[in-house]
């Protein structure tokens, strides 16, 4: 996956804005996405040392749009969950597509 490469050779003070432009890139396109994609909802989920180093504590960042429900009968789900190594540590990487 791209993200996953793109966050691995990116500087670890610079995922934050990374994601952050991330965010603002599929707040604006999410509806194109949807209706070219047929995807009822998207979460990208990153947790551990965002944007920090030395000994301080991990991060929680997360994107979410459209509808995530994972107890529909009739919505079907897409997962995927990578880990992604740093100069810091790791990144833990989870997504979820519903359609």
């Amino acid at each position: 996956m791209w993200l996953l490469r793109f966050l691995e050779k990116l500087h670890f003070k610079f995922h934050k804005a990374f994601l952050f432009l991330f965010n603002n890139f599929f707040k604006d396109f999410f509806k194109v996405f949807k209706h070219f994609f047929k995807v009822k909802g998207f979460k990208l989920d990153v947790r551990g040392k965002v944007s920090v180093s030395g000994n301080a504590k991990k991060r929680h960042y997360a994107i979410t749009y459209g509808e995530l429900s994972l107890s529909k009968k009739l919505i079907r789900i897409s997962f995927s969950k990578s880990i992604v190594p740093t100069s810091t540590g790791v990144l833990g990487v989870e997504l979820v597509l519903t359609y």
